[in-house]
């Protein structure tokens, strides 16, 4: 018994030495996966360079190319969301894409927001939204949520556009605002100035925030002692 025993455990291991981890595929682009209500799970990435949005089958096939309007002067920064009803309900993928252009001179990023479907009809613009989000609201529907900044001047102005949607997200968690915003420093890149979100529901009275640079060399101690502090 001890023996057959043995030779079990043996083979156990000898599987679990043997389960390795693959690569799969190595792709030149961001890329995510989302899951769209007729297709199933699909691959997308943001080609930068072209403006476009490439879908993939699970195979890596391609499946689609959706070329994304992008003003002159004008970098492509994110796709979410994309989908087959959610924005429409006709069944066609559709999606939202955000773009920003750097003003050189005096040191601001101008954000847009757009929702696009495959046929190239835009459904929305929204300028100054430089953060996106999904959320259900229920009996309600759901919305979408696009944070708006104009960093033209200071204090900069900060606003939000409430949308409602006639279809739902599947297969991805949906993230309320302000719940996603408040773990991330914004804008996101700059080079004059950034606002560092703090958790509102914080017990302590004080705050310590620590910079690091990228050796992992401690810049920055600041005791804070409110919600938001905006670092120059």
């Amino acid at each position: 018994m001890r023996k057959a025993g043995l030779i079990f455990t043996l083979t156990l291991l000898f599987l679990q030495i043997n389960a390795q981890i693959n690569i799969e595929k190595s792709l030149t682009e961001s890329t995510w996966i989302g899951h769209l209500t007729n297709s199933g799970y699909k691959y997308y990435s943001m080609d930068v360079v072209n403006n476009q949005c490439r879908i993939y089958n699970l195979d890596f096939s391609l499946w689609k190319t959706i070329p994304l309007s992008v003003p002159t002067g004008y970098t492509l920064y994110d796709i979410e969301f994309v989908s087959e009803n959610l924005f429409t309900t006709d069944g066609l993928v559709s999606l939202a894409y955000m773009y920003y252009q750097y003003n050189t001179t005096l040191q601001y990023y101008t954000y847009e927001v757009r929702i696009i479907r495959e046929d190239g009809n835009i459904m929305v613009t929204a300028p100054g939204a430089a953060y996106m989000y999904v959320l259900s609201t229920g009996d309600n529907g759901t919305k979408f949520l696009v944070y708006l900044y104009d960093y033209s001047t200071y204090p900069y102005f900060l606003g939000t556009t409430i949308y409602s949607l006639p279809g739902t997200l599947v297969g991805e968690k949906l993230i309320a605002g302000k719940d996603k915003s408040e773990r991330f420093a914004y804008p996101n890149p700059s080079r004059s100035f950034v606002t560092i979100p703090i958790p509102d529901n914080s017990s302590k009275t004080s705050v310590v925030l620590k910079i690091f640079d990228i050796t992992g060399l401690e810049i920055r101690n600041i005791e804070l002692n409110k919600t938001r502090l905006n670092l120059r």
